[in-house]
């Protein structure tokens, strides 16, 4: 970053008000914020629809503004990870009450979400590659030095990445998210004078707010897995994402049911998710090494690396696709813990 930039954006983001730091500048700094991991909402069955949306929905905006402060002040890979689920949960929760809370802001907000996501999206999948993928195999092979040069190829473009997101995270559209979504909380932007039966929606009990969530979601995953053994590329990738979805609802409303009851789909689900995450590992690798303005600088041993590690991560998700069939048969088999 030039000293023009550094000025530009001296006064940092509304969640830090620290300058923002080179690379260098930031790896040399032992105070910066740890990575903000998703909190428990503790929910009581007293609650209305209403208070759990604004409690969680606090909770999203608490992990979002975290961790834009952890990546604009520290190199941690985790940083990243954990802003862009605190932005995947903040778009879970808003689509869950989309039907009862809709309005402009609300579109305006998950839509401002997702491209923010996007930005992010760009730096993690270069780490899970480098770190996930590559360095796997560096391990595996420690003496090829041809992998050694592909993980160099894959830092520098991350460090540019990186430099790149620090920028959009202190650009006023990035802070106009962040303040504009707090505002939205506190305020109760979703009411709607002239919805008239969004008082009565908004008053419903939680438990049958939980319900009508989970039940949406369960119905959901159900329809994108109905022809499971022939899925496609595209049909797992929805797949993923449906089970990424409803993960969260499911984390959302645990506390209101009892724990041997909600362990049993926990358990599936993270075992499912775990062979769609390597199978998208596999996927995502291909599209960034393949991608030009990584494959185009590396020699002759860069280009044989990318191929091998290609070829090594393909190999990988083809052994593990035989095993989420059982999964998903098992998975299919819970019993869902609302009903």
């Amino acid at each position: 970053m030039n000293e023009i930039e550094r000025e530009a954006y001296a006064d940092g983001p509304v969640a830090g008000g620290a300058a923002c730091l080179s690379t260098g500048d930031r790896l040399a700094t032992n105070d910066a914020p740890a990575p903000r991991k998703a909190l428990r909402v503790r929910l009581r069955r007293s609650m209305t629809g209403e208070t759990v949306l604004r409690e969680i929905l606090r909770e999203c905006a608490d992990q979002i503004a975290a961790n834009v402060e952890v990546v604009w002040m520290s190199d941690d890979a985790e940083g990243p990870h954990q802003l862009r689920v605190g932005l995947r949960r903040l778009r879970s929760i808003l689509a869950m009450f989309a039907d009862i809370v809709r309005c402009d802001e609300l579109d305006r907000l998950d839509k401002e979400s997702r491209w923010l996501a996007k930005e992010v999206g760009e730096l993690r999948d270069l780490d899970v590659v480098r770190r996930v993928v590559v360095d796997r195999e560096i391990e595996r092979h420690p003496a090829e030095s041809a992998l050694a040069s592909l993980a160099s190829a894959i830092d520098t473009r991350a460090v540019a990445r990186r430099e790149a997101l620090c920028l959009t995270l202190v650009a006023p559209r990035a802070q106009s998210l962040l303040h504009d979504l707090t505002q939205f909380i506190e305020t109760r932007g979703w009411l709607l004078s002239m919805k008239l039966a969004q008082t009565t929606q908004l008053a419903m009990p939680v438990r049958d707010c939980a319900y009508r969530a989970l039940e949406k979601r369960w119905r959901k995953v159900v329809r994108r897995g109905r022809r499971f053994r022939i899925l496609g590329d595209e049909e797992r990738h929805d797949l993923r994402k449906e089970l990424k979805k409803l993960r969260y609802t499911v984390e959302f409303f645990a506390d209101l049911y009892k724990t041997k009851r909600v362990k049993p789909m926990v358990r599936r689900l993270k075992k499912l998710q775990n062979i769609f995450g390597a199978l998208n590992d596999a996927q995502m690798a291909r599209t960034i090494l393949e991608s030009a303005d990584l494959a185009s600088p590396l020699n002759l041993q860069g280009q044989r690396a990318v191929g091998w590690v290609l070829g090594a991560s393909q190999a990988r998700a083809e052994v593990a696709w035989p095993d989420a069939r059982k999964q998903w048969r098992k998975f299919k088999s819970t019993e869902p813990f609302w009903r």
